[in-house]
């Protein structure tokens, strides 16, 4: 098993496509890992830690990982940092992932 709480998310896009491969390569067929991403509007605040949409996840998982949203929440009201720069939403995302 694995567990992503802020791995995928400090990573610049260049870095993710290698990150995703060798997370493939260290799982065993039927391994199930939890990833936590973040999503929020990326032009208006720099990373880490950068945001990583549901989409870009699944370029990067689909041909290695089923993938499956468990859970989305706004977390804006914990992160000043992210408000005070005026981001109207800063969302965590909880997915499962097993390898095929």
């Amino acid at each position: 098993a694995a567990y992503d709480r802020a791995a995928l998310v400090a990573l610049p896009p260049d870095l993710r496509r290698p990150y995703a491969e060798s997370l493939a390569r260290l799982l065993s067929s039927g391994a199930k890992a939890l990833l936590v991403a973040f999503e929020y509007p990326q032009e208006m605040k720099g990373g880490p830690p950068f945001s990583v949409e549901t989409a870009e996840i699944a370029r990067l998982c689909s041909d290695r990982f089923s993938l499956r949203e468990l859970e989305r929440i706004d977390v804006l009201a914990g992160n000043p940092k992210f408000a005070e720069v005026g981001i109207p939403a800063l969302h965590e995302i909880a997915y499962a992932l097993q390898r095929v």
